[in-house]
């Protein structure tokens, strides 16, 4: 039964961080619903995260997000992950 029905405010404050890395608004949406179930999914596949999702993405879509989505390379690296907003988060990596 899926278990996901908003995102975690962790993640919006990375897709407020992150959010114009992405060349469009579902590139945005899939990177939340990743970083989303990555967190809370049972389990951690593309398949798993999707089933968690009350308002489920297509697992194909996610799928092809993760091994086809072209982001910037150049962009990414000077990117540093915001370890402190997961901190205040309780969610330790």
């Amino acid at each position: 039964m899926p278990a996901i029905v908003a995102l975690p405010q962790v993640v919006e404050e990375l897709l407020l961080q992150f959010g114009d890395i992405f060349p469009n608004e579902p590139a945005r949406i899939h990177f939340a619903e990743y970083i989303t179930g990555l967190l809370v999914a049972e389990h951690k596949t593309v398949s798993g995260i999707a089933r968690e999702f009350a308002d489920a993405p297509d697992q194909s879509c996610l799928n092809r997000f993760l091994t086809i989505n072209k982001l910037s390379k150049s962009r990414l690296k000077n990117l540093r992950f915001p370890r402190e907003i997961l901190k205040n988060q309780k969610i330790f990596i």
